[in-house]
């Protein structure tokens, strides 16, 4: 059987339990007899896809134990097969091939022998058929599991202590793990059906928590209804089914009513790449390890050699694995030999080193650069940007633009939680500070925000009837924060004196130049307080952009243009790109322009009734 066929094959009998069993696949996770599968000759517990596998045909065909051996082990125990026709269960091997010795070898000999994979050794897949011992005569009976029952509260309490997560009981009717501060938010635990739903509701949350940078370092920068959303969900919910048998409790009808949204994404995703599913229970057998382990029920030595013996097994490049950290020297060793003719241009900090920190796994010597790299490609994927900037900054720009980065990941994480609907419905959203060149323009320096009504009527989608409403994608919104600091045109609005117009350098969907508008000094709630702000009031695609570009210039409200983006976006009249003497490019034109001075005029009378106010009440009662 070929790789491809069998993770299709595991992917497919995965869908048509959803199907089958609709939202009620996870009640018989566990079944009756709640323990992972094991094979009942070695007492070996199947792990990662072949855990996942077994599970769900036992799910599937109604297999009330969690013992499985071959039809050789079968045998050789005297025990028999029983109406098994069609009943075997193939799991998958991965060991790697000496081709020197000509045999398979241990994934710890292999380690010793300081190779790679792809010359001396290759990774090769076996398959073994297996068969449920519900189907197997003379096996003696299931004996009682060795690990004591645990109370779903007492697991719960040791892992959030364990882990560093808080669970705080005020999460209304939702249930949610938030990445910025690092902390679960639940109902009261009266609120749920049963015991066991608030356990388990609780281990998704936490499998979630797994996922943060200090545990497990998976990507969580999805947003609310995309594709890296959904697989997170999966990953933490499959992770939650793995460490459900240790509740040891059963659970209730609808427990798992509001992931309907999910089980869909998941169906959709999974049948467009079958791969996604293997990946997803990969991650979330890693995430189970790790949780078993702070959990206090899986020894330190043997979550080791889990997470040593991790692989990622894809059909385009079969057997990355893990590495172990002491290998880095003698790998540095190998790779400075390899590329000896390109020695001179081996320096830290370039494009080249990175490559070769990459290719060759120097996990120690590159833990700070690949930090940097994880935190400028979440942004990238948050935007939806195709070409990465990595490969063409050197790695002090990297981390220059990183620190950047994160800020911009901020707003973005605001938007998701409005998207999510957990903000206050007065709460502004902090796009970013005043950046640089607006306060060149004469802006004064204050925070730019954006109201959740502002926020909605941008994102929208257009109706005739609604004229406030753009359409804007999510990662066209997230934009903002970067686009602010290096825009294409700036320029007086022409129907408010208060406010200004920022040309972004990016187009919406329908190609049209994105432009935005704010107010001078304007007023935000934020953080429970009244904040001064230059106030954005809308973002949308602009129409007709000539003319109204046109409209401006004869108007002389253009205050700075931006050569180069105003030309590969097009957004100059073609009479204009041969250096137009009534403009002048890359510079601040008009740095004392009108919208500054009303703002200016209008301080000052302020100032004058402040004054006057003030000396009323200064003087002396007769």
């Amino acid at each position: 059987m070929k790789t491809k066929e069998y993770r299709e094959q595991i992917a497919q009998t995965f869908l048509d339990l959803l199907e089958e069993k609709q939202l009620d696949w996870k009640k018989e996770w566990s079944g009756n007899g709640t323990q992972s599968p094991y094979n009942a000759n070695s007492g070996h517990r199947y792990k990662g896809i072949n855990r996942f596998y077994l599970s769900l045909i036992a799910m599937s065909r109604g297999y009330q134990e969690p013992r499985w051996a071959t039809f050789y082990q079968i045998k050789e125990r005297g025990w028999r097969l029983n109406n098994a026709k069609g009943q075997g269960v193939k799991v998958e091997y991965w060991f790697p091939y000496d081709t020197e010795e000509k045999k398979m070898v241990s994934w710890q000999k292999f380690r010793e022998s300081w190779e790679k994979f792809g010359e001396r050794y290759l990774l090769r897949v076996q398959y073994s058929t297996v068969f449920n011992a519900d189907l197997i005569e003379g096996i003696p009976a299931l004996p009682k599991p060795e690990k004591r029952q645990i109370e779903p509260d007492q697991l719960i309490t040791t892992l959030s202590k364990n882990m560093g997560v808080e669970i705080l009981h005020d999460g209304g009717d939702r249930a949610f793990y938030r990445p910025s501060e690092d902390k679960i938010h639940l109902p009261i635990p009266e609120s749920f059906y049963s015991e066991y739903a608030y356990g388990s509701t609780a281990l998704h949350e936490l499998g979630h928590a797994t996922g943060a940078p200090h545990r497990l370092n998976r990507d969580m920068s999805g947003h609310f209804g995309s594709q890296a959303y959904a697989y997170e969900e999966l990953i933490a919910e499959i992770s939650s089914c793995f460490m459900s048998a240790n509740l040891r409790m059963e659970q209730q009808e609808g427990h798992i009513k509001n992931h309907k949204a999910y089980v869909q994404s998941w169906i959709g995703q999974i049948k467009e790449k079958p791969e996604t599913l293997i990946k997803a229970v990969q991650q979330a057998e890693k995430a189970a390890a790790y949780m078993e382990y702070q959990a206090e029920l899986l020894p330190e030595s043997e979550y080791k050699a889990i997470s040593q013996a991790t692989m990622e097994v894809t059909e385009d490049k079969i057997g990355k694995e893990i590495r172990p950290e002491l290998q880095d020297r003698k790998i540095l060793h190998n790779t400075i030999k390899e590329i000896h003719a390109d020695l001179k241009e081996l320096k830290e900090g370039t494009v080249f080193f990175r490559k070769v920190i990459g290719e060759y796994g120097l996990s120690r010597i590159a833990t700070k650069e690949r930090e940097v790299i994880e935190i400028v490609k979440a942004y990238e994927e948050s935007i939806g940007r195709k070409e990465s900037v990595v490969e063409k900054y050197d790695t002090e720009q990297l981390k220059d633009y990183a620190q950047k980065c994160k800020q911009y990941l901020l707003f973005g994480e605001a938007v998701d939680k409005w998207g999510q609907g957990e903000l206050h419905s007065r709460e502004a959203i902090k796009i970013c500070d005043t950046p640089d060149l607006l306060l060149k323009a004469g802006c004064q320096p204050l925070p730019m925000h954006i109201t959740q009504r502002h926020l909605k009527n941008c994102m929208t989608p257009e109706v005739q009837e609604h004229k406030q409403y753009h359409g804007l994608s999510m990662e066209e919104i997230k934009k903002l924060p970067e686009a602010l600091e290096h825009p294409a045109m700036i320029m007086e609005s022409s129907t408010r004196k208060d406010s200004l117009v920022v040309v972004l350098d990016y187009k919406d969907k329908k190609g049209l130049p994105v432009i935005l508008t704010f107010v001078l000094e304007g007023s935000a709630f934020y953080q429970r307080k009244h904040r001064k702000s230059n106030f954005v009031t809308s973002v949308y695609g602009k129409n007709d952009f000539q003319g109204f570009f046109e409209r401006a210039l004869d108007g002389n409200q253009l205050i700075y243009i931006d050569k180069q983006k105003s030309q590969e976006f097009a957004l100059l009249p073609l009479h204009l790109r041969q250096d137009h003497p009534a403009l002048d490019f890359d510079t601040i034109i008009k740095p004392d322009h009108a919208a500054v001075k009303n703002n200016l005029e209008m301080r000052k009378e302020t100032q004058k009734v402040v004054n006057a106010l003030s000396k009323s009440f200064m003087k002396p009662k007769l």
